[in-house]
């Protein structure tokens, strides 16, 4: 009677205890892997989801916190809600995130999100808690950077392509969707930019800017021209800039009919100009200098270039 005593207890303080624990574990959940935060310009907003495992309506109080890496809590908001049986996103708004500094807008990626459900009773009484904290950057998929290359030289009247790329800034994971556009300031009277086509990121983060340069654009006194691109994700936007340099080289070949003269021979030079297209410069003056091993001028020919590109010059050595 004893053993059946006592085996009676020890059933009965661990039924016990197995309804404390359920009970402990409650009927809110929140699905991490849902929560959504967004920076936009006029405020801070997460999106979290709150699964409600029980058969009736349960009312919680909601807070969120945004804490720096110090451990300080930058930002915050609590709301009131009611949780149906079933799945309810909760969206809360919080102040506007720092918009001016760049830098302060990357720290932001090193936040954590706080947050907690609380159930309230009917007597306003606190019962069940669901708390949990994670990176600002994870839950912030729509974060991202932009990276972009050109050519080295681009030249007036050529077609030419910018690559773009957008990936998370912290994971750098590649950004998909992202719509982008170029502009380049082509520093003309009109003082409209030139637009490169627009063009969406695919699943590795790249996309495809082309543009076609002008062919009566003025470069002269110019070395390159200022870009900027522009990528938006929803209501996420970032730009970078960048220069392309513009292609005003020529190219000069020049020969002679021998490597080595003797003093009163006569030297014979044969030159041949292209531009940056590789084409003939036709009926163009050139210089063509000599100089000696001081740097100073013996000679020093003006000729005109031929329809073709080429000129002969027939000089006397220097004795």
């Amino acid at each position: 009677m004893r053993y059946r005593v006592g085996h009676a207890v020890v059933v009965s303080a661990f039924s016990f205890f197995l309804a404390t624990t359920c009970t402990a574990q409650g009927s809110l959940r929140v699905n991490e892997s849902a929560i959504r935060i967004q920076f936009l310009a006029d405020r801070t907003a997460v999106q979290l989801p709150v699964e409600n495992a029980g058969k009736i309506a349960t009312a919680a109080r909601v807070l969120v916190e945004l804490v720096d890496p110090n451990g300080t809590v930058r930002f915050g908001s609590s709301q009131d809600d009611s949780f149906p049986p079933g799945r309810k996103v909760m969206t809360i708004s919080m102040a506007a995130p720092p918009q001016d500094n760049l830098a302060d807008r990357k720290e932001l990626l090193w936040y954590r999100l706080r947050y907690s459900v609380t159930a309230v009773g009917p007597s306003g009484t606190a019962g069940e808690q669901v708390q949990g904290i994670l990176s600002a950057s994870e839950v912030a998929p729509k974060l991202f950077d932009l990276h972009v290359a050109g050519p080295a030289l681009v030249k007036v009247g050529h077609p030419a392509e910018l690559r773009v790329r957008a990936v998370h800034p912290v994971t750098l994971r590649p950004i998909e969707g992202v719509v982008v556009q170029g502009a380049i300031d082509l520093d003309d009277d009109s003082g409209k930019p030139l637009l490169a086509t627009e063009a969406k990121t695919d699943r590795q983060g790249f996309a495809t800017l082309h543009f076609t340069l002008p062919r009566h654009l003025d470069t002269e006194d110019e070395s390159e021209l200022d870009i900027k691109v522009t990528g938006k994700l929803g209501d996420v936007s970032e730009d970078a800039d960048g220069h392309l340099m513009l292609n005003h080289w020529s190219s000069v070949l020049l020969s002679t009919d021998k490597p080595m003269y003797q003093p009163g021979q006569t030297l014979h030079t044969r030159l041949m100009a292209f531009d940056q297209d590789h084409k003939a410069v036709a009926n163009q003056m050139v210089t063509i200098q000599i100089r000696d091993p001081e740097n100073s001028v013996v000679f020093r020919a003006t000729p005109d270039t031929s329809r073709f590109g080429v000129r002969r010059t027939c000089a006397s050595a220097i004795t």
